[in-house]
């Protein structure tokens, strides 16, 4: 039997230990093991090019055909190891791959330069067991370590693909924040697997960082008396608590549930209002040229007007574009400002009142002096006597009235004493009745109780009387008259009082009517010395401001609310006393207007 039929074929061997064709056997098996040995040195030698020798007798020695495929096979896997390395270089990340037990194979440049800032790199070298890094104490001293070993082990195992952690990494100088991402490399169960070690710090830190702001600005928001709205293509993403008060709601669920607060503004706008302040937003929306303030008005809830200012600001939110709108209620400062601009105004006025009132008191002295005498001089028969009369009528009346402007630009001194409010108003009722007429009713209004207020019983009654005949001519079809007195207490956060009065107890008189009401224009200069809206001669316009100036003077405010068409709301406040003490009336026999 043939050496190359053994060997080729595999028969079994029936030769002897010690026969001499067992010996040839091994020897030829020896020299087959050193050929192949030969060969594979010679390809390694040759980077697998070679396919004969030249002997230096000039023979050629082919290499056999198998060793040209075992040489393609070696080319081809150095190329392609040598294509891997050239990718995991190419990474800029942390890369590695793990056999199919968890043992580091190849790791790239990045991988060994991050391995040995940590200054321990074990579970980072080439033939180390990966998971080791996991389960230093050093670097898994976070939560996600168990986790993160749990989900490496799936991976090799196959019993899951592809997952990917966030990781807080100890190192000696800092803490990292890693992104871990482990991904098998093949479908069976020994191709290992691709590791990434992602370095996120930065912007792991500036997103908490911005998580920080973001908690802050929330509660800048939330606790920021200047009322705030942040939106989003015009649907409320934010509010605070200082706006819903503002408005009237709750809280500020009731500003969220806004779906579009163009819509939602209508029921605290006027329809002009609403439409200035629409084009506004939505030029700042486009971002088209807009004015950095809008003022405006609005109406509360519960009615009550507000005199407000919008500034509006672009601003990123949750790493949007949003708007933040915030809103200033300047309706005390606006009521402020209107209060010294008048009280300038009265200044201005009464030095001007005095003066020509003075002189003009002089030239009824004589007109007056003359038609006495002329009267007294004339027999009782004589058609004259009348027409001198008249002359001194009319003079007593002018005087009269030089008698109040020279009150208004003096400001008389008042004589105050402690009045029973309730007392005093039901007192005038009857006399009202008479001179105010059948054709308007006057109803009467208290708590009760005594309600007691330091002031000038006289002026305090002359005050109610000129506001009873303003209403009155307010009303020339007939309507309906209602004073009525209050004990309030007021509260500094009460968005509705008057601006001058300190937070306390008060009584408030309030006469209110059925008439024509006023416009804002005409409401807006209701006070104003000798401003009024009746006929030439039906009055000299001194009747509300000489009241404004008595309830000043007595520590008090006035409030005046009106609308066309709906009446006219007049209130005194008097701060209140305790001391109960009978006032005084007046005598119905002076002069009123």
């Amino acid at each position: 039997m043939s050496f190359d039929m053994l060997i080729l074929r595999g028969e079994p061997d029936v030769t002897s230990e010690d026969s001499p064709e067992h010996d040839a056997r091994d020897e030829l098996a020896r020299l087959f093991d050193g050929l192949h040995a030969t060969q594979q040195r010679i390809l390694d030698l040759t980077e697998a090019h070679a396919d004969a020798l030249a002997q230096a007798s000039g023979s050629l020695l082919r290499l056999p055909v198998v060793q040209a495929h075992l040489r393609d096979q070696a080319a081809a896997r150095r190329r392609a190891e040598a294509e891997r390395d050239a990718i995991l270089e190419a990474i800029p990340m942390h890369a590695a791959l793990l056999g199919a037990e968890g043992d580091i194979r190849v790791v790239n440049a990045a991988w060994r330069a991050g391995a040995a800032e940590t200054g321990d790199d074990r579970g980072c070298r080439v033939g180390d067991d990966y998971l080791d890094f996991w389960r230093r104490e050093s670097s898994c001293g976070c939560a996600e370590a168990a986790e993160a070993i749990t989900a490496i082990e799936a991976v090799l195992d196959r019993r899951r693909g592809s997952f990917s952690q966030e990781c807080r990494i100890a190192s000696l100088s800092s803490h990292v924040w890693l992104r871990l991402i482990v991904a098998p490399l093949t479908d069976d169960a020994s191709g290992g697997a691709l590791v990434l070690h992602i370095d996120i710090t930065d912007d792991r830190l500036t997103r908490e960082r911005r998580q920080e702001i973001g908690e802050a600005l929330e509660t800048l928001i939330d606790k920021s008396p200047l009322a705030i709205l942040v939106y989003q293509n015009f649907a409320p993403i934010a509010a605070n608590k200082a706006l819903a008060e503002l408005l009237g709601y709750a809280d500020e669920r009731g500003i969220l549930a806004w779906t579009d607060l163009r819509v939602a503004l209508l029921r605290h706008l006027t329809p002009d209002t609403h439409q200035r302040l629409t084009i506004h937003l939505t030029a700042l929306a486009l971002a088209r040229p807009a004015p950095a303030r809008f003022d405006f008005t609005a109406r509360r809830l519960d009615g009550a007007r507000l005199d407000l200012e919008l500034r509006v600001a672009a601003i990123k939110w949750r790493d949007q574009r949003a708007f933040c709108a915030m809103i200033a209620d300047v309706t005390q400062q606006r009521a402020a400002d209107e209060r010294l601009r008048h009280m300038q105004r009265l200044d201005a006025l009464g030095q001007l009142t005095g003066g020509v009132a003075h002189d003009f008191n002089n030239l009824l002295t004589v007109i007056m002096g003359n038609a006495e005498a002329l009267e007294a001089g004339l027999l009782a028969n004589d058609p004259r006597r009348s027409w001198a009369e008249l002359v001194r009528v009319t003079a007593q009346k002018a005087a009269a009235v030089t008698s109040r402007l020279l009150a208004f630009a003096r400001r008389r001194p008042l004589d105050p004493s402690v009045i029973d409010v309730a007392e005093v108003v039901a007192g005038l009722t009857s006399f009202l009745d008479r001179v105010i007429g059948s054709h308007i009713a006057v109803c009467s209004i208290s708590v009760g109780a005594p309600l007691y207020v330091l002031a000038d019983v006289s002026q305090f009654e002359n005050a109610i009387l000129n506001l009873c005949l303003n209403a009155r001519d307010a009303m020339p079809s007939g309507g309906s008259i209602t004073i009525e007195a209050a004990d309030v207490e007021i509260d500094a956060r009460q968005p509705s009082k008057p601006i001058d009065l300190n937070p306390g107890r008060y009584v408030s008189i309030t006469v209110s009517d059925t008439g024509n009401g006023m416009d804002r224009e005409t409401l807006s200069r209701a006070f104003e010395p000798f401003f009024t809206t009746k006929e030439t001669g039906s009055g000299t316009g001194l009747g509300l401001s000489m009241v404004f100036d008595f309830v000043e003077q007595s520590g008090g405010a006035v409030s005046i609310a009106s609308e066309p068409g709906k009446g006219t709301n007049v209130r005194l406040w008097f701060p209140r006393q305790e001391t109960p003490v009978r006032g005084q009336r007046f005598d119905e026999g002076d002069d009123r207007q």
